[in-house]
């Protein structure tokens, strides 16, 4: 009785320490993807401020490198040929589909109403 106890002790202390783990995980990323969002957001901001400057010909014309122009149904066009890769990989490596999954589960709520994160196909890494 008291081994079974033990047992199931053992079990529920591991599953917590995974549980922390996980969440400490999720933090983690959610502290990177916030970071990247606003790194975006700035440098389009920038982007944006300096072409209507430009544009009123008040300024240089500024530079795209480093700046992320495309248009949501670019984006969407993007991620849905992520999504075709992704199929053709996982067919090869359920691993890979079983990592994408967890991942889009994990940056989700952060993302704005109705947009779903794409990654590269290689390394899983957020585009």
């Amino acid at each position: 009785m008291i081994a079974t106890v033990h047992a199931r002790y053992s079990e529920l202390k591991e599953a917590a320490k995974e549980a922390l783990q996980a969440s400490k995980e999720r933090s983690e990323l959610e502290d990177e993807l916030m970071d990247r969002a606003a790194e975006i957001e700035h440098r389009r901001g920038i982007y944006d401020t300096a072409l209507a400057l430009w544009k009123r010909g008040e300024g240089p014309e500024p530079s795209k490198d480093g700046v992320d122009l495309r248009g949501v149904e670019e984006l969407e066009a993007a991620l849905q040929e992520q999504h075709v890769l992704l199929d053709m990989a996982s067919s090869a490596n359920p691993a890979i589909m079983e990592e994408y999954e967890k991942r889009e589960r994990d940056v989700s709520p952060f993302l704005p109403h109705g947009l779903k994160i794409w990654f590269h196909v290689s390394d899983l890494s957020i585009l």
